[in-house]
C-alpha cells in the first residue's frame, strides 16, 4: 500500500465509521417501529374479535330472552299436562299456541325456529307448524341423523345448554343449526321434565359475525364452547384451528401450522356469559403488512443513503487527505525521502513546538490580566467606553465577570499618617485592606471587583441580580455598617466609606464613581456616608473628567459620544438640579471656554445677556457639533487618502512576493490591524483577498494575451511556485490555469 493511498483509506474509514451512526440509529428505530406497528396490529385484530363475541352475545341472549318468555307462557305450562290421546280441545288449544308464539322470532336474524317439545302428548310445536310423532319427526324436523327416541331423550334431559351445529330438517329443508335447548317442567317433583325448548340459531349467522377478521385480515376464525366443541367457524380450512386448540387447551401468539412454512398469530377472547372462546388465526405477513412494507422501504432508503454516502466520503476523504499527501510530498523531498516515519516525526515536532507556541502565548496572557483588569476600571471610571459591547469584551479579556442588574460603586480611604510612609505603615496598610475584603466577601451578598484609586483609597463595584428597591439599600447599608464597626473597634483601623447610589447602565457608571468621590471627601473619619443622604441639587455639575470627555469626543470626531456627554450635562443641570441663574452662567461659560479651545473662532452670541440658559445652551450644543463634524470630516478624508496610497501600492507592486501587511506597516508606519481594517471598510476585502484578487486579475490577462508558461506567469504575478499559483488560481475562478487558457483560446 502506497503513502497516498494510506492516508486516503484513513479519511475513508474515518467517514464510513461516522456513515454507520445514522444507519445503526435507522435500524435501531426500524426494530422499534415494527413492534409498535405489530402491537398496533394484534390490537386492531383483538379489537375485531372482541366485536365479534359482543355482537354475538346479544343475539345469544334474545335466544335466552326468548326461551325464559316461552318457559313463564301459560299456554305453554298448560300443554306440559295434556297427554295420548289427544282431544279436539287439545288440538285447538295447539293451534291456538303455535298463532300466539308466531312473532316470537320476527326480531332476530340468527333464530331460525324453535321447537316446543311437549313429551306427554308425543307433539312438537314449531312457530309454522304441528308436528306428531315418529312419521313427522323423520319428515318434516328430524335432529341430524338421531333416531325419534334419542331425540327426545337428548332435547329433554340435556339441561340449559348449546348443542354443537347439527344439520336439523325445518320443514324439510336440513339446515345447519346450532341449538340451544332448555327443558320445560311444570311439576318440580317429577323425576323428569315434560317437554323443552329448543331454539335453532342459524349457524350461517353466526359465522358472519367473524367475517370482519376474514375481510380485514385475510385470517380465519373459530367458536369453541366450554365443552371444547367447536360451534362455529369462518371455513372448513378452519379445522385446524381446532386441532391446535384442542391440543395446547388455549393459544396466544405465533404458530406455524402443521406441514406449513408461514407463521401465524392467533388470539383469543372469551365470552363471560356463554364461557364460549372466540379464536382468530391471522397470517403475519398479513398482520405486519405495514411493517413489512416499511421494512422494504428501510432497506432500499438505506442502501441508496449508504451508496450515496460511501460516494460522498470518498470524495471528502480525497479532498482532505489532499493537502496532507501534498506535505507529505514537502516534508519527503526536504527530508531526501526519509520515509513515513520521519514525516510524522518532522509533523510531531511542528505540533509541539506549537503548542509550546501557545503555552508561552497564555502565559503572557495571563502575565497580562493585572494590566487589563487596572486599565478596564481606570476607562470605566473616566468614561472612555463607547458602548456596551465594548465594555463586555474588555472585562472578558481582564476576567471580569459582568451581567448583573444593578451596580453600587463603594469607595473605602484609609487614615493616611502624616509622618510620611514607613515599611511597617505599608505592612499596615496591606493587612487592613486584606482584612477588609475578606469583611467584605463574607458580609456583602452579591460580586464585588475592587482596585486601587490610590495607597490610601480603594474603589469597590459591587453587582447584585436583585431588584433595585430599598431592599437592596438596606441591605448594603447593614452589611457596611457591620464592616465599618468591626474594622474599627477590632482592627482599630482609621476609615470612612462612601456609597454611591445604584445604576444599571455601565455606561454611566463613571458619573455615579465621581459623585461617590466627592461625598468621599464629605465624609468624616469612621464614618459611612451615603450619596443619597447628600444634597447636590443646587451644585453645578460639570466635572473635570467629563470636559476630558467631551474635548476627545469633539478632537476625534466620535458624534454619538458628544451628543451623549451633552445630554448628561443638560439632564443634570436643567432637569434634575435647580441651579441659580448664576450656575447656569457658569456652565456655560465652561462649555463655551472648551469650544474655544477646540476653535478659537467660534462665537455662540454669549453678550446677550438676556437669552434664556436652556436656548444658548442648544446654542453650544451645536457649535461643538459642527466642530466634531468637521474633524470627523478631516479624519475620513486623511483615511481615504491614506487607504487609496495604500491600495495603489498592492496594484503597482502586486508582483513582488513580499508585498503584505508587513511592508504595508514598515512603510506608512501604521500597525497591521489598522491597515487590514482600512483596507476592510474601503475596499470591501481584506488585504490577502484583496492582493490575491489583483495577482490573479494580472495573471488572467496574461493566460489570454500571452504565450508565457505557467511558471512564467506565477512569477511575474507574485508567487514563488507554480503550485501555490495554481491553488490560488482555482479558488478565485474555480478552474485551474490550464483550463482557463484552453476556454479564452
Amino acid at each position: 500500500m502506497t503513502k497516498k493511498s494510506g492516508v486516503f483509506l484513513r479519511f475513508f474509514i474515518s467517514y464510513l465509521l461516522i456513515l454507520c451512526i445514522p444507519t445503526t440509529i435507522g435500524a435501531i428505530v426500524y426494530q422499534k417501529t415494527v413492534r409498535v406497528l405489530e402491537e398496533e396490529s394484534q390490537h386492531a385484530s383483538m379489537l375485531v374479535l372482541e366485536h365479534s363475541r359482543a355482537t354475538l352475545d346479544e343475539q345469544l341472549e334474545q335466544a335466552r330472552n326468548l326461551v325464559n318468555r316461552l318457559s313463564v307462557n301459560p299456554s305453554v305450562l298448560n300443554m306440559l299436562d295434556v297427554a295420548l290421546p289427544l282431544k279436539d280441545d287439545d288440538y285447538y288449544k295447539l293451534n291456538r299456541l303455535m298463532n300466539e308464539i308466531n312473532s316470537y322470532v320476527l326480531n332476530s336474524s340468527t333464530v331460525l325456529d324453535f321447537n316446543l317439545i311437549f313429551k306427554n302428548a308425543d307433539t312438537t310445536v314449531s312457530s309454522k307448524t304441528i308436528f306428531h310423532g315418529e312419521d313427522d319427526y323423520e319428515v318434516f324436523h328430524k335432529f341430524g341423523n338421531d333416531s325419534y327416541a334419542d331425540y327426545m331423550r337428548q332435547m329433554t334431559t340435556a339441561g340449559r345448554t348449546f348443542l354443537p351445529p347439527t344439520p336439523v330438517k325445518i320443514m324439510k329443508t336440513a339446515t345447519p343449526v346450532i341449538s340451544y335447548v332448555s327443558p320445560l317442567q311444570f311439576d318440580r317433583s317429577a323425576s323428569e321434565p315434560s317437554g323443552a325448548i329448543v331454539v335453532f340459531l342459524d349457524t350461517a349467522e353466526v359465522s358472519k359475525h367473524l367475517n370482519a377478521l376474514t375481510s380485514h385480515f385475510q385470517g380465519e376464525a373459530i367458536i369453541v364452547d366450554d365443552q371444547g366443541q367447536m360451534m362455529a367457524s369462518t371455513s372448513e380450512d378452519s379445522r385446524f384451528i381446532y386441532d391446535l386448540v384442542n391440543d395446547n387447551g388455549s393459544y396466544n401468539g405465533y404458530v406455524r401450522a402443521a406441514g406449513g412454512k408461514e407463521l401465524y398469530f392467533v388470539s383469543s377472547v372469551q365470552s363471560d356469559s356463554t364461557k364460549w372462546k372466540f379464536y382468530s388465526f391471522i397470517p403475519k405477513k398479513v398482520l405486519l403488512a405495514k411493517a413489512f412494507y416499511i421494512k422494504r422501504l428501510t432497506i432500499l432508503v438505506s442502501a441508496v443513503v449508504f451508496a450515496i454516502g460511501a460516494l460522498v466520503a470518498c470524495a471528502l476523504a480525497y479532498r482532505q487527505s489532499k493537502p496532507i499527501r501534498e506535505l507529505f510530498q514537502v516534508i519527503l523531498s526536504g527530508e531526501q525521502r526519509g520515509g513515513t516515519r520521519q514525516v510524522w516525526n518532522a509533523i510531531r515536532q511542528t505540533l509541539l513546538e506549537l503548542i509550546s507556541n501557545k503555552q508561552k502565548l497564555q502565559a503572557i496572557v495571563e502575565r497580562q490580566t493585572p494590566l487589563f483588569y487596572h486599565v478596564f476600571f481606570e476607562k470605566l471610571i473616566s468614561g472612555k467606553f463607547k458602548n456596551d459591547a465594548e465594555i463586555v469584551a474588555f472585562a472578558e479579556q481582564a476576567g471580569i465577570r459582568l451581567g448583573a442588574d444593578r451596580y453600587v460603586w463603594i469607595i473605602i480611604e484609609f487614615h493616611e499618617y502624616e509622618e510620611g510612609k514607613t515599611n511597617h505603615l505599608l505592612q499596615q496598610l496591606h493587612f487592613a485592606k486584606f482584612v477588609l475584603g475578606n469583611l467584605m466577601n463574607d458580609l456583602l451578598g452579591g460580586t464585588y471587583q475592587t482596585f486601587d484609586l490610590s495607597e490610601w483609597k480603594t474603589a469597590c463595584l459591587y453587582a447584585s441580580s436583585r431588584a433595585s428597591g430599598d431592599k437592596l439599600d438596606e441591605d448594603l447599608r447593614q452589611g457596611l455598617d457591620q464592616l465599618l464597626a468591626i474594622a474599627i473597634n477590632k482592627f482599630q483601623f482609621a476609615v470612612k466609606i462612601a456609597v454611591g447610589r445604584e445604576h444599571a447602565d455601565l455606561l454611566e457608571s463613571w458619573k455615579h464613581h465621581q459623585e461617590t468621590k466627592s461625598a468621599l471627601e464629605l465624609t468624616p473619619f469612621n464614618t459611612l456616608l451615603h450619596v443619597a443622604e447628600l444634597d447636590f441639587s443646587t451644585e453645578l455639575y460639570f466635572p473635570v473628567e467629563l470636559e476630558v470627555q467631551l474635548i476627545h469626543a469633539c478632537k476625534s470626531g466620535d458624534t454619538e459620544s458628544l451628543e451623549r456627554l451633552l445630554d448628561i450635562l443638560y439632564k443634570e443641570n436643567f432637569e434634575q438640579r435647580v441651579l441659580s441663574t448664576q450656575y447656569r452662567r457658569l456652565l456655560l461659560q465652561e462649555l463655551t471656554a472648551s469650544l474655544i479651545k477646540l476653535n478659537p473662532e467660534a462665537k455662540v452670541g454669549l453678550e446677550r445677556k438676556d437669552r434664556d440658559e436652556s436656548v444658548r445652551f442648544e446654542h453650544i450644543r451645536q457649535a461643538l457639533a459642527a466642530v466634531c463634524a468637521e474633524r470627523a470630516e478631516q479624519k475620513k478624508s486623511h483615511y481615504s487618502d491614506l487607504s487609496r496610497r495604500m491600495i495603489g501600492d498592492v496594484e503597482a507592486h502586486y508582483d513582488d512576493p513580499n508585498m503584505s501587511l508587513g511592508y504595508l506597516s514598515a512603510k506608512y508606519s501604521l500597525s497591521e490591524s489598522y491597515i487590514s481594517l482600512s483596507f476592510k471598510e474601503y475596499a470591501g476585502d481584506n488585504f490577502s483577498t484583496f492582493l490575491e484578487n489583483v495577482r490573479i486579475s494580472k495573471a488572467r490577462e496574461y493566460l489570454e494575451h500571452s504565450n508565457k508558461s505557467i511558471q512564467e506567469i506565477a512569477a511575474l504575478t507574485g508567487y514563488n511556485s507554480d503550485k501555490t499559483f495554481r491553488r490560488a488560481f482555482k479558488r478565485v475562478t474555480g478552474v485551474q490555469p490550464t483550463a482557463y487558457r484552453g476556454i479564452n483560446e
